[in-house]
């Protein structure tokens, strides 16, 4: 019950980050539209994704949003994923030895 508590602790937590990660990517303000680059680089200091990894075409602001996007909530799955593991990894070790009497 205590590693099911958990579990939906963790994926709560994990939905919470997701929710908020889809909103916080997006660079807002006036700009030129030949400094996309500069821009990402002003206002989003925490990147996963570079600016000169995503395709110019369309605009390498939008590409670089939904790029930057998907790399965060890849991230949360993977460390939702590593924590659950761990946790039905633990319990299921723990009871090995407690009901052998």
């Amino acid at each position: 019950m205590k590693a099911l508590m958990l579990i939906v602790a963790i994926t709560a937590v994990a939905l919470a980050m997701g929710y908020y990660v889809i909103g916080a990517v997006i660079p807002s303000g006036r700009y030129p539209a030949e400094l996309d680059a500069a821009l990402i680089r002003n206002r989003c200091h925490v990147r996963l994704v570079q600016p000169e990894w995503v395709s110019s075409n369309d605009g390498v602001l939008m590409n670089w949003v939904v790029a930057e996007t998907r790399a965060r909530v890849a991230a949360i799955g993977i460390f939702w994923f590593a924590a659950v593991s761990f946790i039905a990894r633990y319990e299921m070790d723990g009871n090995e030895n407690g009901d052998a009497k």
